[in-house]
């Protein structure tokens, strides 16, 4: 698991690898075996379909920021609390010692079982495969192919998720800055004490490009409603007593059952509501389009894929749910892999496969 090193010829449809990496988000569980799997998987992916340029330097910084979570979760898992100790399988004693009052008086260390360090293990496992599918995320899709991508009716909402999805490109761009600045001067990093001085400006650099990027979008009429006066009222509350009808309806039909046909009249009269605002905020604002991508085979084939595994995976999840979970309690045992699992998330390799087979098994 180390970063990109050589730009491929050729890429994706930019719905393409965004739709493998929800697919493959189904295939995260509590077995730590097959997320083991997954996070190879995705690795592979990454190696062989990913877009040159400096946020690929960001897959190698999260494989590490995961490595060192995983390794903080396993130690603490094995600090019992107040005493208390789960499992039945005895590892070490740690020391003993009591936080003071002011901290919660609480007891911290004493023994430690087998069972309480596979736990942080497979706990640390699963956060570092869910950080790497975040990292897939960055690295393999095109962020600003997606936004404009974005529906018409999503037009406000467009803007911050713009901030929120171009936040974690723009740091790294800004940090990568910070690190080229700092070399000139002749700055080098020497552990947690030259890391402070890079901790404000990257963070609200990195926040105040990503800003700039949307405020000159706005400027620039990004979606802009051509009667914003005359709809935004009635839009706002067609939306606004849609989501309420919506979530009151479902809360009595799905909580009480003396309530249940009341519940699903008005959660049907909130959708009918939403339906209405979104109509009409789609109506008051005109968005000129322009896309020169095309949908190949290749593209299809993965997509397909990647559907067939994320559905198998919900389906194997509702049906037989001991083969996706393990827990070590109350003894520690070896987590099971089910070969049907397995099988089903090897389909999730089919972009490394097109993408080699496209440009050549031996390149």
């Amino acid at each position: 698991m180390t970063a990109p090193t050589r730009r491929l010829a050729s890429a994706f449809h930019s719905l393409v690898l965004p739709g493998w990496v929800i697919a493959a988000s189904t295939a995260v569980s509590s077995n730590p075996l097959h997320n083991l799997l997954l996070m190879a998987i995705i690795t592979l992916v990454v190696s062989t379909c990913y877009v040159a340029g400096p946020l690929a330097q960001g897959w190698s910084m999260l494989v590490r920021l995961g490595l060192v979570l995983l390794i903080i979760r396993t130690f603490l898992s094995v600090v019992a609390i107040g005493g208390l100790t789960y499992g039945a399988t005895p590892l070490l004693t740690l020391p003993q010692f009591h936080l003071s009052p002011w901290l919660g008086g609480l007891q911290l260390g004493g023994g430690a079982t087998w069972e309480m360090l596979l736990n942080g293990l497979n706990s640390g496992i699963r956060l570092w495969s869910l950080m790497l599918l975040v990292g897939a995320f960055n690295v393999l899709t095109d962020q600003y192919a997606l936004l404009r991508r974005t529906p018409r009716w999503l037009f406000g909402a467009g803007l911050i998720v713009m901030i929120a999805i171009a936040w974690i490109p723009q740091t790294l761009l800004q940090l990568q800055a910070i690190r080229e600045a700092q070399r000139v001067r002749g700055h080098r990093l020497r552990g947690w004490r030259g890391a402070l001085p890079l901790a404000v400006p990257l963070l609200t650099g990195g926040l105040e490009r990503a800003m700039q990027l949307a405020e000159a979008m706005d400027s620039r009429g990004y979606a802009r409603s051509a009667s914003p006066d005359r709809h935004s009222l009635a839009q706002q509350a067609l939306l606004l007593s849609g989501m309420i009808l919506l979530a009151l309806g479902l809360f009595a039909a799905l909580g009480f059952q003396a309530t249940a046909r009341f519940g699903w009249s008005a959660a049907l009269l909130g959708l009918l509501l939403l339906g209405l605002g979104i109509r009409s905020l789609r109506q008051s604002v005109v968005v000129s389009r322009y896309h020169r991508e095309r949908w190949t085979n290749a593209d299809r084939l993965v997509l397909g894929l990647s559907v067939i595994a994320a559905t198998a995976l919900l389906i194997l999840q509702s049906v037989s749910p001991a083969t996706l979970t393990y827990t070590p309690f109350p003894r520690a045992t070896l987590p099971p892999f089910s070969p049907l699992v397995g099988a089903v998330t090897m389909l999730l390799t089919v972009p490394a496969v097109v993408r080699l087979a496209t440009n050549g098994w031996g390149r």
